[in-house]
């Protein structure tokens, strides 16, 4: 039997889970830490039987609970998308939001740096496309995380300080 990329990511990703505070792993540790019979989880992730599999709601909290999301990359993959982790911020001030700019108009920069010394030669290795996309993904990040910030600004109270010389 074949099996498919996700199946078999779900169940390395249970397999690999450890419990923080138990040190438990595998099934049994995935199973008490989701509230699910320990049978069910092992049925729901055995790669030998195929009209049984964890839903949507299951996935999310075993994805969550062992911060493994190669099943979610791989679907997005196979459905032509891409998933990105966004940042996690609290406070916004002015100098953050000016830090972040710095750090877009860098990471952007670096896709192009990666990009003219791949084709120097007229071709693209495989290599050399994964490093292009590893700084494609530093790029969206960091334009995700401008837009996070200035979102913050928008909802919230603060008031970004005037900068000299510009109209408030």
């Amino acid at each position: 039997m074949d099996i498919d990329e996700i199946t078999q990511a779900i169940y390395d990703m249970v397999h690999r889970y450890m419990d923080p505070v138990s040190k438990k792993r595998g099934v049994p540790a995935m199973a008490a830490r989701i509230g699910m019979n320990v049978g069910t989880l092992q049925h729901e992730i055995n790669r030998n039987i195929e009209d049984r599999r964890p839903d949507a709601i299951k996935l999310v909290a075993m994805m969550l609970t062992a911060d493994d999301y190669t099943p979610l990359d791989i679907m997005a993959r196979q459905c032509g998308r891409a998933t990105i982790a966004l940042p996690e911020m609290t406070g916004v001030s002015d100098r953050d939001l000016v830090e972040i700019l710095i750090k877009v108009g860098k990471e952007v920069g670096e896709v192009f740096g990666v990009v003219d010394e791949a084709r120097a030669d007229n071709r693209i290795t495989v290599k050399e496309a994964a490093r292009i996309t590893r700084e494609i993904t530093e790029a969206l990040t960091a334009l995700l995380e401008l837009d996070t910030r200035t979102k913050r600004i928008a909802h919230s109270a603060t008031r970004l300080h005037a900068i000299p010389g510009k109209p408030a």
